[in-house]
This record gives structure tokens, C-alpha cells and sequence, in this order.
């Protein structure tokens, strides 16, 4: 049975082994480049590797021999009598392409003949040690789809390896060209600005970047000064650095990139600082707009926790979170920029993502208290748990919520101490809140009697102090109430309201001053006190019973 099975299996995966036999590491064609005179003698030596083939097409380009460069480039796609005449110019257009934008990489590619990459210790690289068919040189953006540039290895009957730039990328030369070669009015410029000491940019372009960020900077300044006649001259102290920085940036940007070859790092950082200037502009503003207009009639966070203040509360709760989602929302954005503009990034991030390695794991746990946090903001944004001036108890301390931040909730206590709660941990723990509903807050005054109180004249003296008291509360009804007792003394409990939790504190501190005033005035009879009563011997002989206060 055991054999049976066995020869099942192998007979299931004949044919997949017999397909992956056939899986040639090149692309085979019958005839390569038919038009081009001198092609076969030339190719066998010139472009037997994928680092000579990249290097013949540099080096005749630069020289302008683009006949003998059209060499490096598969032309089957062109009818043979036309090879020679359309050649030159599409390897002129891939050498104009490929010097201002990608650069020649020849550290990438292998001087082997069947394009084999040494293999890495570890297994870090997954194509080390196999022959390859295929290279892809770099890849850029166009208004439809992307120019994929490949250098590819062919076979032909007369030829047993060739590396040529693939039909693909000949094929999109004139869109790449019009999309990242040079402009028009570029011819005009003097020949010793042409040239390239610093990559694949031009000196030129690096001049005009200088230009045009001195232009944009004082188009910026310009903006400053009719900002500083229409705002208020707080507000703009604040905000007139961050719009100088984005109107700069986003200038230069604009002014530049459509007409001027620069770096793409150049670009992205342009983008970035724009977006990140606006994060702090609009960031600035908000605080600004808290302080100056929500905050302005309040000398203290603890004066939010009234009744006619829930506006201010529910503004101040909402700028104090949106302000920190909107800076996340801000980063993801530019990360994603960077992944729409950048292929090597996104081709990063993809990896990561797609793997199952040590950094793909570390990015996730590091990750995880971050968004978490989010979620715990964004929470708290829509139920309003807390909002900004509220007085809650939290773990036994008594405070105020004095923000809301990104990765925590800052609350001040009522020593001036302020507490950093994590903002995950907080919203997962239970807590006393004196101001979701209502502020108005009631207190108990206990007090332990005697038996013998007057509980009438108790009760009376407790509702003139509360009727006479400022901060007592006209829409709570006062109570007086014995609630237990035990063999020494009764419990007196009253209640007392006033419109938030920091006065009914004072109120209900007064109110048991004022009874215990009371009580000491009535020479301190109503007070607790132990009594013992005699044997009936004792009394026979004359000896009352006797009370030990």
C-alpha cells in the first residue's frame, strides 16, 4: 500500500517536474536586431553581460554614437528596414532618460554571462546563486501607467547569449522621453551648465533650485505682510513662520518640478516639508483659536466644570483630539506620497508587509501602542466619555481633565499636580465622572450624636445654614436623615448640592463647621458619650449612675 501511494504521488507530479525542467533562465527567439549591420560580431562581445551591455550603451551614447548604442536595445518590434533609421533616436531618447533620471546602475548587475548574482550569507538575497533572464533597471512614472526599464538576456540560434534592453521598455521610449527628457528651450542654455558633477542633475538645475527657493521666500514674505494687516497680531506671530516654510515650499514645487530636471529625493522633500508645515500651521491656529477665544473668559481648567460652560468643554475636547488626529492622518498621508512617487519605497514597504521576518514583526509591536492610542483618541472624540474640564475621580484621586493629547490624558489634581494618565490605559479602567451628565454635585455631611439630640433643632439649624450659604444649590431640596446607630451614638447624615464638584466641597466643609458650632453652643450635650449604670446594691447605698462623656 505504501508503494502504491508512493508511485500515485510521482506519477501527480511528473508533469510539474517536467515543466519546471523546461523554464529556460532567457528568452529565446529565432532572429535579434536583422537590421542592424555588424550586429552578431559586435553582441557576442560587447553585450555578452548584463554590465557590459549597460556599459557599451553608456559609453557610445556619450560619445554620440547612437547607431552603435541602438545595438543594445531589442528592435525586433521595428520592421528590419527600419532599424537602422529609427535606432539611433530611440537610443538617443533611453540615454537622455536614463542620464537625467535613473543614472546607469553597473553595481547592481553581474559581469557573468548568465547574469547570476552572488549569493548572499544568510539567504538574504532569494535570487543569489541562480541564473537570471531578467533586470529591471528602474522604473518611472507617466500620466498612464509606468516605464519599466529591463535589460534581459536572449538566445538566438547564432547567438548563445545577448543582453538587450527589452522590446517593453523600447517600445515606451517616446512617452518616457516626453514625460522626462529635456524641454525645448533647454538647447538654449550654455554648454558648461550642462554638465553633471553631482549625479544625474545638471548645474543649471541645481541653480534654478536656489533661484526659486529665493523667489518663493519672498512671494512667502510678501504673504506674510498682508497676513500681518488682516489677522491678529498674536495669531500671526504664532502662524508666520509655518506659512513662510509652506507658501515657500509649495512654490517651489509648483514653479520648478514641471520645467526644471531635479533629483525626485528633492521633490519628496519639498512635498513633505509643505505637508508637515501646513500639519503645524493648522495645528498652531487651533491652539491659538483655544486659548485666545474658547479659554479667554477662564482664569483656571477647573472654572470649565459649570453648567453654562458645555460648549466651551465640547470645543475644547474636540480641538484638543482633532489636533492630534489630524497630524497622524497628515503622516500617513505623506507616507503615502512617498509610496505613490517613490517605486523603491513602495517596493520597501511592500516587502515588509509581505514578509514574515524579525522587522516585519518589530515594526508591528512597535506599531501597536501607537494605534492603539489612535483608537482610544478617536473613542473618546465620538462616545465623550471625558471631555476637557470635567472632574472625575480616577483611582482614588480627585482632578480635573486638563487635555487630551496624542498618547496620553494630562489631568491636573486638586494639590496643582497634574497626572499623565497613557490614553489607552485610561480609557480601559473604570472612573467617577462629577460632569458628564450634570456638574451640579452633592455631598455628605455625617456626623455621629448622642441618643439624647434634638434632631428637630439639628435639622432646623442644617436648613438655615444651607439657605443662607452663596454657593448652595436653589434647585436641590436639603435633607437631614438618621440613617443608623449603633450602642454609643446615632448617625446624622445631611445632604447638601451646589452647581459643581469644587464648591459643594467648600459647601459641605462650611456646613459641617457651621453644626459643629451649633453643637458646641448647646454645651456639647448632643455629643457622644459612654454611659455605666450601677448595681442595685450600689444604688441602695446611695450611688447614682454615672456617665463617662
Amino acid at each position: 500500500m505504501r508503494w502504491t501511494s508512493l508511485i500515485l504521488i510521482l506519477l501527480l507530479l511528473g508533469p510539474l517536474l517536467a515543466d519546471e525542467q523546461e523554464i529556460h533562465p532567457y528568452f529565446e527567439v529565432e532572429k535579434i536586431n536583422t537590421g542592424l549591420s555588424d550586429f552578431q560580431s559586435r553582441a557576442s562581445k560587447e553585450l555578452s553581460t548584463p554590465e557590459r551591455a549597460l556599459s557599451f550603451f553608456e559609453r557610445q551614447a556619450k560619445d554620440g554614437n547612437f547607431s552603435d548604442a541602438a545595438m543594445a536595445l531589442n528592435l525586433n518590434e521595428i520592421a528590419p528596414e527600419n532599424q537602422t533609421s529609427k535606432g539611433p533616436e530611440l537610443a538617443r531618447q533611453l540615454y537622455e532618460v536614463m542620464h537625467r533620471k535613473t543614472g546607469f546602475p553597473y553595481g547592481r548587475l553581474p559581469d557573468r554571462v548568465d547574469g547570476q548574482l552572488p549569493e548572499a550569507p544568510g539567504g538574504e538575497n532569494a535570487l543569489g546563486g541562480r541564473p537570471r533572464s531578467a533586470f529591471l533597471i528602474a522604473t518611472l512614472e507617466l500620466d498612464v501607467g509606468q516605464f519599466e526599464i529591463y535589460l534581459c538576456r536572449y538566445r538566438t540560434p547564432e547567438l548563445e547569449n545577448v543582453w538587450l534592453f527589452a522590446p517593453s521598455t523600447v517600445g515606451k521610449l517616446d512617452l518616457a522621453y516626453q514625460a522626462h527628457g529635456p524641454s525645448w528651450w533647454e538647447e538654449y542654455i550654455p554648454s558648461p551648465l550642462r554638465h553633471r558633477p553631482f549625479g544625474n542633475t545638471p548645474i543649471w538645475s541645481w541653480i534654478a533650485l536656489v533661484v526659486g527657493l529665493g523667489a518663493a521666500w519672498m512671494m512667502s514674505h510678501r504673504l506674510s505682510h498682508w497676513l500681518e494687516k488682516r489677522l491678529n497680531y498674536a495669531l500671526f506671530r504664532s502662524i508666520r513662520w509655518g506659512c513662510a516654510v509652506a507658501a515657500t515650499s509649495w512654490l517651489t514645487y509648483v514653479l520648478l518640478f514641471p520645467w526644471v530636471p531635479l533629483p525626485s529625493l528633492v521633490s519628496y522633500a519639498l512635498v513633505l516639508v509643505g505637508f508637515f508645515a501646513l500639519v503645524w500651521l493648522v495645528s498652531t491656529v487651533m491652539d491659538h483659536y483655544s486659548k485666545q477665544i474658547v479659554r479667554a473668559d477662564i482664569d483656571s481648567i477647573k472654572e470649565l466644570d459649570d453648567r453654562d460652560k458645555q460648549h466651551q468643554k465640547r470645543q475644547l475636547t474636540y480641538l484638543s483630539i482633532g489636533r492630534r488626529l489630524l497630524s497622524f492622518l497628515v503622516f500617513c498621508v505623506g507616507i503615502g506620497i512617498l509610496a505613490a512617487h517613490s517605486p523603491q519605497f513602495r517596493t520597501f514597504g511592500v516587502g515588509v508587509l509581505a514578509s514574515a521576518g524579525v522587522l516585519s514583526v518589530l515594526l508591528g509591536i512597535a506599531a501597536q501602542p501607537i494605534l492603539w492610542n489612535v483608537m482610544a483618541g478617536i473613542q473618546i472624540a465620538i462616545s465623550r466619555p471625558v471631555r476637557v474640564g470635567d472632574a472625575i475621580e480616577y483611582e482614588g484621586t480627585w482632578c480635573y481633565v486638563e487635555e487630551i493629547a496624542y498618547m496620553h490624558v494630562l489631568c491636573c489634581t486638586w494639590d496643582e499636580r497634574r497626572l499623565v494618565i497613557p490614553l489607552r490605559y485610561f480609557i480601559s479602567k473604570p472612573f467617577s465622572s462629577f460632569s458628564l451628565r450634570d456638574p451640579q454635585t452633592i455631598r455628605i455631611v455625617e456626623l455621629n450624636l448622642d441618643y439624647l439630640v434634638d434632631i428637630n433643632g439639628l435639622r432646623e439649624e442644617f436648613f438655615k445654614l444651607y439657605e443662607d450659604h452663596e454657593l448652595a444649590s436653589a434647585e436641590f431640596e436639603p435633607r437631614l436623615e438618621v440613617v443608623s446607630f449603633d450602642e454609643r451614638s446615632v448617625v446624622v447624615r445631611g445632604m447638601v448640592a451646589a452647581k459643581n464638584a469644587a464648591e459643594s466641597w467648600d459647601l459641605h466643609c462650611d456646613i459641617r463647621e457651621g453644626l459643629l458650632r451649633y453643637l458646641q453652643a448647646s454645651s456639647g450635650e448632643a455629643l457622644p458619650r459612654l454611659r455605666i449604670r450601677g448595681s442595685q446594691s450600689q444604688r441602695s447605698n446611695g450611688h447614682s449612675e454615672r456617665t463617662l462623656v
